[in-house]
């Protein structure tokens, strides 16, 4: 089961949230968040500069939805952007995982 796309953020709402919003980067991401009530809504952008292959573009974006999944319940309702730096083409699972949660710490988005 992967992140609903009930749960994905429309193509419409990226250029609000681009303009309103200031981003939070880590070696492999940026951020940028807005804050709503309408529970956690997510989107992993990933350029062809990163990954020439379609399969592994769409690997790093269920990656990244897989952990969302997981920390969905501990992260503050919103409108979530990740962008894919180009350096996180070759990286593993757990270090992904660690960077996102990281960035997401920085952000100061989990509850409590």
């Amino acid at each position: 089961m992967n992140f609903a796309k009930k749960n994905r953020v429309p193509r419409e709402l990226f250029e609000t949230v681009f303009k309103k919003t200031k981003p939070f980067s880590s070696q492999f991401l940026k951020l940028r968040f807005s804050p709503a009530n309408e529970g956690v809504k997510a989107s992993f952008v990933v350029a062809k500069n990163v990954a020439k292959k379609a399969t592994t573009r769409n690997l790093i974006k269920r990656r990244g939805y897989s952990i969302l999944r997981s920390i969905k319940n501990e992260i503050k309702g919103g409108v979530y952007l990740f962008f894919i730096q180009p350096k996180a083409s070759g990286v593993s699972f757990n270090d992904f995982k660690k960077e996102i949660i990281d960035l997401i710490k920085k952000a100061r988005l989990f509850h409590g």
